[in-house]
């Protein structure tokens, strides 16, 4: 009974030490309206690491709406509004771009800082 006591003490010790986890930083909040011809803002600037939000608006008619490398996909209806989330991984140049419903290519570029 003695060795039972001193081994669930020795366990309670060994995980007091445990280093409290770090909190997860809300995502940054962005609204983004889709145009046949375009979006607004039609720029957005990050850093490597931001949990990002998205909440996009579509204006003129049905969107679907992607950003290819970090795994987004946004389908809208007309005057619908839809929300997209995605990590930011490495830095560089990105876009977000509408596949189907805009007038020729049309993209909003993301930049990404260290």
């Amino acid at each position: 009974m003695k060795y039972l006591f001193l081994l669930c003490l020795l366990l309670v010790a060994c995980t007091a030490d445990e280093a409290p986890t770090k909190p997860v930083p809300p995502p940054k909040e962005f609204e983004m309206d889709v145009y046949d011809n375009g979006f607004h803002p039609d720029k957005l600037i990050l850093r490597q690491g931001d949990r990002v939000r998205i909440t996009f608006t579509s204006n003129e008619g049905p969107h679907n709406v992607t950003q290819q490398e970090f795994g987004m996909r946004v389908e809208l209806k007309d005057g619908e509004t839809s929300t997209g989330t995605f990590t930011v991984l490495a830095p560089g140049n990105y876009t977000i771009d509408c596949v189907d419903g805009c007038v020729g290519k049309v993209s909003a570029r993301i930049v990404v800082n260290t």
